[in-house]
């Protein structure tokens, strides 16, 4: 059974949302040392500049591309 598209973005935001949110909750949750809590911090700020790079960037480009297919198409 194959996964559409749409629902294998949907999962990975869902997958990314709550690594990040886990992450940056943490340290409420759980007394730690200043280095876990920097080793922690540097995870958060990963996941998010990974979700950029896997969701938003290719999102943009597949919508830039398809609009400029639909603009030739109609010339």
């Amino acid at each position: 059974m194959e996964i559409s598209y749409d629902w294998k973005v949907v999962l990975l935001c869902i997958g990314l949302f709550l690594a990040t949110f886990f992450s940056g909750i943490t340290p409420y949750f759980f007394k730690t040392s200043k280095s876990l809590m920097n080793l922690i911090a540097v995870f958060g700020a990963g996941m998010l500049v990974s979700a950029a790079l896997v969701v938003i960037i290719p999102e943009g480009l597949l919508a830039l591309f398809s609009s400029y297919e639909e603009a030739r198409v109609l010339k």
